[in-house]
This record gives structure tokens, C-alpha cells and sequence, in this order.
């Protein structure tokens, strides 16, 4: 038996673990947290110091102390005090002992830090403070101050309360909108019992709540807060548009946070009148609204225009409203279009509820209802169901267009014309990105695509290090107007979401998403969607956060559509680089097929370092997998003029600019540096090309902005705003003037018409490059539409949304996502443009017996306002043709019915029409009797008809030519679009 306990015990002394040996790092070195105000709430001060296991045993904190005689004016907290015998420290793990400095009382206080661990033990040297008791008024609340107005100024003292001398360092304002005057503290040394004055005011940059603090260097925590509101009236009309024949009558809310001060109404020309007036020479409070009437006045018969102007006294430009009406039959009818600046047009403001930031995506040109409308779709990608949470599910708005289309509060609209598609999972942050999608599921309306770049998938590592990314398509249906608000997440058959496994090639995906039309013809619209940070590592060497490109197929069904199987086309970005855009770039090669643009804001360009930028030319035929690195990848590719350019930030198609039968494109290049010029750039279209910016040549042009404006971070087509047969661009630059700008770019199609940057000698954009040759146009010579107040970043977002008020003319719209309206910071808006479209044709006037048995003509109803007088004979007039409707859908046979009126005095209309569409042309000829309306068919060629089965819209142009009693021609050129599919 005793053999057998001994055998036993040595038997458990062999087994037993060698003994440990724990190795690890922790506290030391010295600390001095120098001056701290007593008895605050939270700690002002605090350092925290690492505990490692540097060896391969466990390693366990056993204790942590402060020592006396001050270690109860300090605290202790961290992550070790979790890390005892039942939870040790692995190899090269580490937790945290933290030491704050919250003094009790005045005077220098002292203490060390010894941690204890199961091997070395750490003590600290000298941890030093001194407590410092201060007293001031606080907080200082500037109250309610006009933006750009200095308030006056406020006097602080501050007294020492303590029990020694206090040596004062620096004074200043931690905002730059409170300014310091005069400073009778900073640098001082204050005897105890003693005061000191300083001077603040404050100076408002924006609109909104202000906050910040009296700071004193070296003293812990900010002794006085300060506080005010920027204060400015913004002015929004509705309708923004009207026909006040018979009479209309117009809103005017106060949007801003300040009185509004009106004036006295007024037109820009004569023949209307106001009958009602509730505006003028009133003050209209925040939030609050007035109306006015306005109505047509007597006169000789013909079409009217003029500008509905409200001036605000004191305040930016007036409120504006576009006005119109016929009076009587026949006449001469007044210039429809005037001037084409953006600023002179009537614009519908859209606002954003709080903290919206409405505005950061804008896109439309479809019509999403059916309704023969086009819409306007706005992203508000911080939307939350729970605000005060912030919980950024973000929703995404579509704002239906109509004849009497004008401004809208989106956090209180009326039934039918806006509704809200809400994000289905917080912080998924939907409405990073929205686009027409196209006519995805093939049922003749168009559709809508969303992006949520962080939505976050169950199951996933939550954090910044966790692909993510999502997207959604929502049918377009007549009944859409009715549906809201939807939930993506239940949105059944009115749509289906796209997704993508978890791995980081597709991270983020969603963060921009657009249609790019009917690429594999089966009569659907396809999709691209970028996941801009995502990694490729089917590439040698393996990418990281290059970005990529997946374009899948529409579909008719609500199934969930996975990116990683079956997509049409996967472009792949660059390295160095990241992709910043992706767009519908129209058919820049002429083979009748849509192309695609790129841009990667941060690729490196002719090897001019970080950030030149590159765009690159996609052709629609591609499929499969395609890297944009490849020489083969693309029809050309365009290059940054300088380092830190960031060409491709923006990108979109331009339209034919030149007429050369291809479309174009348009790029933005914002350039990091302040210093540095910031532009964007037009490039013809064509098959093949290595183009630099710094010498396009013939191949395109530049539009120059101020350095620091962020001009070219937006950009979109604007169509033929001025009526000279070329495309013109939309270019914004949010950081212009401080509040920020957009341009109408007139389009250039002879490049030889402009001057070169290096012409006389010197360099046009900075930084100087006397070897940059491209030809350019300046948005300094043109005539900017501004935000209404500073730091709104208008400009952020621009687009064409199509015919929002249904005139034939396509309208533009601008994002402000900052913009502070209704007492809501961050609430953004969006501004829309209405371009004015051609004159209507005028009523035949409709025989009806009198009183002798004679046919006369039915009596007019007198317009509001007017003084009935005899209506004068008509006047005599050259004859003119009119088109009735430019929005025209081919018949079975591939025919376009055109629509065509004969305006003119005892002459008929003999005229050639001519219709061009998808790079052919078709002409016919008509002859009509004057006074008449005459409908005339125009055969489609079999590339034209393809063209249309490709694509839900095509953009075109009617040429009607006319031959005048004198033997003389006029030609007028109009913008058609045609809708549907041609067989």
C-alpha cells in the first residue's frame, strides 16, 4: 500500500505544470495634467496607460491604486479591472488603467499609480494637477442674430475663487462665429478674489443653432459656454409656374427662421394684374404663409409671359413665380423663353424634414406614376423613423410633377404628391444614392432604384470593418401616389431587393446606383450598382478598396437578386484608386448601343500622383468580368490635368453638344487642395482615346471654377435650355460664395470659338501649368442660381428631372443637403428649376349663331382684372408652326404622330418637318391652311426603331421648316422625347 502512494505522488508531482513565469508591460513614466476646475461633473482631464502580456503565459491584474496624499482627487477606471485570475491576458493582449484628474479642491495635488499583476508589479511616477476655481457667467446666449450681421458685444468676467494667484493663459473662442474683442484676461496673472473682463460677439456664417465656448489655455474644462441662432427669411412659392388666364392664386411661405419682408408685387412686363393681395408690405413670420391673385388685364389678343416678382426687404433676391395667359384669338404671341439663367427662372423649393439631409441624392427624368408627369426622386439618407435617436434608417422622396408642380414641405405634404420610401433597418442610411431605374420590369412605367450603402446584414460582424450594402427597385404604378409611405423592407409586390454575400468585393454596395438602359435588349432596363470601397481579389496583386461595378439584368418578379451570380457586367477599379461615379453615358461610339462612365476620383492619371483622377468610357457591349486597368477595357479613357485633381468625382452623359451624331460626356474634378482650380469638363464622344485635360485639343473643353468651390462634384445634362440646338451642362459647386452655386453651361460645339488656358502667356487655373492647352469656359462670366443661405452647400447634387410641369421642356434641380429651414438644421432642400417650354397653340374659335342667324364667334371670358374693350382685328403676322406635344410614343408600325398647327394671316403653312432620332433622320412635307391643326406621320428607321426597343427614352430633335408668303424660310428646332418601344 505505501508503494502504491508513493508511486501515486510521484506520479502527480510529474504531471504537475512547470511553475509560471507571466512577463508583461504596464504604467510608468510621469504625468502632469496641469490646471482643472474643481468640482466638476465628469473628469476635465484624464491619460489612460497599457497593461501587455509580452510572454506566453497568462497574465491577470491584481489590483490598481493611487497613492497619498491627493489619490482621492483622481479617479480609476479602464478595462483591467476586468482582467483578474478568471479572465487573464493572452499573449500580446492588453487592457487599460485609467487615471483621471478630477480635483476637489484648490491647490497642487499628487499622487502615483501602482498596478499589481500575478508577475511584475508597476508604480508610476509623479501624477500631478492643480485644482483652479473660476467663476463666470455661463452660459452667454446671443439669442436670435441675422446671418452675416455682428451682434454687439456681450462683456465676460471671470473671478478667481480660489485661494492662490491663478496665472491665465490664451483667451480665444472655440468657433470662429463668436469673435473676441477686447481681452483684459489672456496672459494675466489673477490674485485670488480678483476679476477680469473679455469681450465676445458673435457673428453668424449660417442659419441655425450655434454653440461653442470662452476657452482659456491650459485650462480644463471650457469655463464659458456661448450660444445664438443665425437667423435669415427664405421665401417659397407655390405654384412656382401658372396659366393665370383665369386667375390663380399664389402661396408665399416664410421657409427660414426669420421675418420675411416683403414688397409690392410686381410684373416683369405688362398685361397682368394682381386682384388679391395678401403679400405685399407684410412681414410674414416663420412658418407662416400669404397669398396674392394674379390674373391677365385687357389688351391686344396673344400669348403672355412675364415674372410674379415679391422683393425681401433686406434679403436676397425676390420670390419668383412665372406667369402666363392668352388673351382673345390670333395676335402676336410674346417671347415664351426670355433668358435662359437659372436664376431668372421660377423655382420650387422641396425641404427636408429635420436632419434629413435632403438633397445628398436628386435624380428624376421618369415618370414614376404614369401620369405623363416626370417626378422628382430626392435621397435623405439620415431620415430617421426615431430622431432623436438618429437612428438613419434614411428614406428616399418621390415628389409627383404636374401642371401646377411649386414648392412643398416634405415633413408635411399633402395627400398624392409626395410620398416617403423608408429604410427598413437603422443606420442603414437608404438614400445614399437614387436613380430612375428605367422601365425595369417591363410593364410601360418607369421604376425606381434606391441605394443603402451601410445596411448591415444579419448575421454579421457589426462595425466599421463588416461589409455591408444593400439596394432596392420599387415598380412604378399609376396607384404610387396612394401607397405611402413605403417600407422597403415590406414592400411585397411593389418591388424586390438587391443584395450580395458577405465578403468584401461587394463592400458598401449601394452607394451609388442608377439605370443604364435595356443593354441585353429583352425589353427590361438594367441596373448598375457601385460598391465603392469593395476589395478585388481576383486580381495579381489582390486590390484593396479599388471599388466595383456589378450591372445586373431587370426583372419582372419581386425575388431577391444576388450581385454575385449572374450579373450582366462586373467592372472592376483600378489601383491606386477608388470609383466615385457611375452614369448612363448616352452612345458615345455610334453603334447605337448605350455606353457607360466611370469615374475613379483618386486613381492616378500620365503618373502625376494621388488623386489626378481618371474616367474611363465603357462600351454597352461588354459583359463578363471587366478590370478598367486592362488596355481593352474601355473606348477611351480621360486623365486628371494635375495631381489632386480628382477628375471622375462627377460624371454623367453630356448629350450631343457638338452634333456630331455621338453623345458626350460630361466629368467634375472638386481638386483637394483649396488653392487648386476646380472644374468640370466636357468630352466629345468617339471610339478610342487616351485623353488628358491638360491638352484635349478638339476632344472637349473645360469649364473653370474658383479654387476652393468645389465646382464639377455635381454634374448633369441640362438639354437644350437655350434654344441654340446644343446641349447645355449643369455644373454645381457647393462650396462657391459660401453657400454655394450652380451653372448653366452653355454648350460649345467649335472648341476653336474659346480661348486656350495658356493664351497670353499665363496659366488660367492653378496650379499654373503654361503646358495646359485646353480651351475653356469660365462659370465666372456666367450668371450663377446661389443657396439662400451660407453653409447649405447648394450645389451639392445637380440633375436634369425631366418635364416635371409638363410644357416640353425638360427642368433642372438643385441639392442643398445642409440647409437649415423651418428652425430644422441639416433638414436640406432641393431646388427645381422650371425651364420654360414652348408657347401652346392658340383655340380655333367655335362658331355659334346670334342673333341674325349670322355665325359668330364664341364670346371670350373676360380675364381677371380687365377692363372689356373691343378686341382689336388681328394684326398681320409672318406664318408660324407649332408643335402641339413633344412628348410623343410610336404607333405598332413605328410611326411618331406629329401634332402640327398653322398659325398665320390669309396665307397657308408649307413646311418641311424633320425629325432626328438615334443618329438617322426622317423629313416629310405638309401644306395646311392657316388657323388649322393637322396631324402628320413620320416613319421610323429600322436603327431608330431598334434604338427605342433598347431603351425606355430617347431624346430627339423636330426641324420644321418653313417656307413664308415672300419666298423666305425660318426653321425652328424643337426637343422631342419619345417614349416606348417601336416594333
Amino acid at each position: 500500500m505505501r508503494g502504491l502512494t508513493l508511486a501515486l505522488a510521484g506520479l502527480l508531482l510529474f504531471a504537475a505544470p512547470a511553475a509560471a513565469d507571466p512577463a508583461a508591460t504596464g504604467p510608468s513614466g510621469t504625468q502632469a495634467f496641469g490646471d482643472a476646475q474643481i468640482n466638476t461633473a465628469t473628469a476635465p482631464a484624464s491619460r489612460s496607460w497599457l497593461v501587455r502580456n509580452t510572454g506566453t503565459d497568462p497574465v491577470w491584474v491584481v489590483s490598481s491604486a493611487l497613492s497619498a496624499p491627493d489619490g482621492d482627487q483622481f479617479t480609476l477606471s479602464g478595462t483591467c479591472v476586468e482582467r483578474g485570475p478568471e479572465n487573464p491576458l493572452a499573449a500580446n493582449e492588453t487592457c487599460t488603467v485609467v487615471v483621471a484628474f478630477q480635483p476637489r479642491s484648490t491647490g497642487l495635488k499628487t499622487t502615483t499609480l501602482t498596478t499589481i499583476t500575478n508577475g511584475p508589479t508597476f508604480t508610476t511616477g509623479a501624477i500631478t494637477g492643480t485644482g483652479r476655481h473660476l467663476v463666470a457667467e455661463t452660459p452667454v446666449d446671443f439669442g436670435g442674430q441675422r446671418v452675416g450681421t455682428p451682434s454687439a458685444k456681450r462683456v465676460v468676467r471671470i473671478t478667481n475663487a480660489g485661494d492662490e494667484a491663478y496665472p491665465l493663459g490664451a483667451v480665444a473662442s472655440s468657433v470662429n462665429q463668436f469673435v473676441k474683442g477686447a481681452d483684459g484676461c489672456g496672459g494675466t496673472t489673477l490674485a485670488a478674489g480678483a476679476s477680469c473682463d473679455v469681450e465676445v460677439g458673435f457673428v453668424p456664417s449660417t442659419a441655425g443653432a450655434k454653440s461653442g465656448f470662452v476657452t482659456i489655455a491650459g485650462h480644463k474644462p471650457h469655463l464659458v459656454a456661448l450660444a445664438g441662432e443665425g437667423t435669415e427669411p427664405v421665401g417659397a412659392i407655390s405654384p412656382v409656374s401658372a396659366d393665370v388666364a383665369g386667375g390663380q392664386t399664389f402661396k408665399v411661405r416664410n421657409t427660414g427662421n426669420e421675418g420675411l419682408v416683403l414688397g409690392t408685387a410686381r410684373f416683369s412686363a405688362a398685361g397682368f394684374a394682381v386682384s388679391a393681395d395678401g403679400c405685399s408690405g407684410r412681414t410674414v413670420a416663420p412658418g407662416a404663409s400669404c397669398s396674392l391673385t394674379a390674373g391677365l388685364t385687357a389688351g391686344d389678343p396673344g400669348w403672355r409671359t412675364a415674372q410674379l416678382e415679391l422683393p425681401v426687404v433686406g434679403g436676397a433676391g425676390p420670390v419668383i413665380a412665372r406667369v402666363s395667359g392668352r388673351v382673345g384669338f390670333g395676335g402676336l404671341d410674346a417671347d415664351p423663353y426670355g433668358t435662359s439663367a437659372l436664376a431668372r427662372q421660377p423655382l420650387a423649393r422641396l425641404t427636408g424634414d429635420g436632419g434629413d439631409n435632403l438633397g445628398a441624392a436628386l435624380a428624376g427624368g421618369c415618370d414614376l406614376n404614369g401620369d405623363g408627369f416626370d417626378d422628382v426622386i430626392t435621397g435623405a439618407s439620415l431620415w430617421s423613423v426615431s430622431p432623436a435617436e438618429q437612428s438613419w434608417e434614411g428614406a428616399t422622396y418621390v415628389t409627383f410633377g404636374g401642371s401646377r408642380f411649386g414648392s412643398t414641405d416634405l415633413a408635411a405634404t399633402e395627400a398624392g404628391s409626395t410620398i416617403r420610401i423608408e429604410g427598413e433597418k437603422a443606420r442603414a442610411q437608404t438614400g445614399t444614392s437614387a436613380a430612375c431605374a428605367g422601365d425595369v420590369n417591363g410593364d410601360g412605367i418607369d421604376d425606381l432604384a434606391i441605394g443603402a450603402w451601410a445596411y448591415e446584414y444579419a448575421g454579421r460582424p457589426a462595425g466599421t470593418a463588416a461589409p455591408r450594402g444593400a439596394a432596392y427597385v420599387v415598380f412604378g404604378a399609376r396607384d404610387l401616389a396612394s401607397a405611402g409611405p413605403l417600407d422597403l423592407g415590406l414592400l411585397g409586390a411593389r418591388g424586390y431587393r438587391i443584395v450580395a454575400p458577405n465578403a468584401f468585393e461587394y463592400d458598401h454596395l449601394g452607394y451609388v446606383v442608377t439605370g443604364v438602359g435595356d443593354l441585353d435588349g429583352d425589353g427590361r432596363g438594367e441596373l448598375a450598382l457601385m460598391a465603392n470601397t469593395a476589395d478585388s481579389s481576383d486580381t495579381t496583386p489582390a486590390r484593396t478598396s479599388n471599388g466595383r461595378i456589378y450591372v445586373v439584368r431587370g426583372q419582372a418578379g419581386t425575388g431577391t437578386v444576388d450581385v454575385s451570380s449572374g450579373a450582366l457586367l462586373t467592372l472592376v477599379g483600378v489601383t491606386p484608386g477608388q470609383l466615385s461615379a457611375v452614369a448612363r453615358a448616352g452612345d458615345l461610339n455610334g453603334d447605337g448601343v448605350d455606353d457607360l462612365v466611370v469615374g475613379a476620383y483618386t486613381a492616378v492619371a500620365f503618373g502625376r500622383s494621388t488623386a489626378s483622377g481618371r474616367a474611363f468610357a465603357v462600351s454597352g457591349t461588354k459583359r463578363g468580368v471587366v478590370d478598367l486597368a486592362a488596355a481593352d477595357a474601355s473606348l477611351f479613357t480621360v486623365g486628371g490635368a494635375f495631381a489632386g485633381h480628382r477628375l471622375g468625382i462627377g460624371a454623367a452623359g453630356a448629350g450631343d453638344v457638338n452634333g456630331d451624331g455621338r453623345d458626350d460626356l460630361l466629368l467634375g474634378a472638386d481638386s483637394t487642395a483649396a488653392s487648386n482650380s476646380d472644374a468640370a469638363y466636357v468630352i466629345f464622344g468617339g471610339a478610342t482615346g487616351e485623353l488628358d485635360t491638360a491638352d484635349l485639343g478638339s476632344r472637349g473643353y473645360r469649364i473653370v471654377g474658383a479654387p476652393g468651390s468645389s465646382t464639377g462634384y455635381s454634374v448633369a445634362p441640362a438639354g437644350d435650355v437655350n434654344h441654340d440646338g446644343r446641349a447645355d451642362a449643369l455644373v454645381g459647386g457647393y462650396g462657391a460664395g459660401g453657400a454655394g452655386s450652380a451653372w448653366l453651361v452653355p454648350g460649345v460645339a467649335d472648341v476653336t470659338t474659346l480661348k486656350a488656358n495658356n493664351a497670353g502667356g499665363g496659366s488660367v487655373i492653378t496650379p499654373a501649368n503654361l503646358d495646359d492647352t485646353t480651351r475653356y469656359v469660365a462659370v465666372a462670366d456666367l450668371e450663377p442660381l446661389t443657396g439662400a443661405t451660407l453653409g447649405e452647400r447648394f450645389g451639392r447634387q445637380v440633375a436634369n428631372v425631366g418635364d416635371v410641369d409638363g410644357n416640353g421642356a425638360a427642368d433642372l434641380a438643385v441639392g442643398a443637403d445642409m440647409a437649415y429651414r423651418h428652425g430644422r438644421t441639416r433638414a436640406g432642400e432641393v431646388t427645381v428649376a422650371l425651364v420654360p417650354g414652348a408657347v401652346p397653340a392658340a383655340p380655333t374659335p367655335i362658331p355659334t349663331p346670334g342673333p341674325t342667324a349670322e355665325p359668330t364667334a364664341s364670346p371670350q371670358p373676360t380675364p381677371v382684372a380687365a377692363v372689356p374693350t373691343p378686341t382689336p382685328a388681328p394684326k398681320p403676322k409672318p406664318a408660324a408652326l407649332s408643335l402641339a406635344k413633344r412628348a410623343l410614343t410610336p404607333d405598332a408600325r413605328g410611326r411618331l404622330s406629329l401634332r402640327l398647327r398653322c398659325a398665320a394671316t390669309g396665307s397657308s403653312c408649307a413646311a418641311r418637318v424633320t425629325v432626328k432620332l438615334a443618329g438617322g433622320s426622317r423629313t416629310v412635307r405638309v401644306s395646311m391652311q392657316p388657323g388649322k391643326t393637322t396631324r402628320v406621320r413620320v416613319a421610323l428607321t429600322a436603327k431608330q426603331r431598334r434604338t427605342l426597343r433598347r431603351h425606355t427614352r430617347v431624346t430627339g430633335k423636330a426641324v420644321l421648316t418653313l417656307t413664308q408668303p415672300t419666298g423666305t424660310t425660318t426653321t425652328r428646332t424643337l426637343t422631342i422625347t419619345v417614349r416606348g418601344t417601336a416594333r
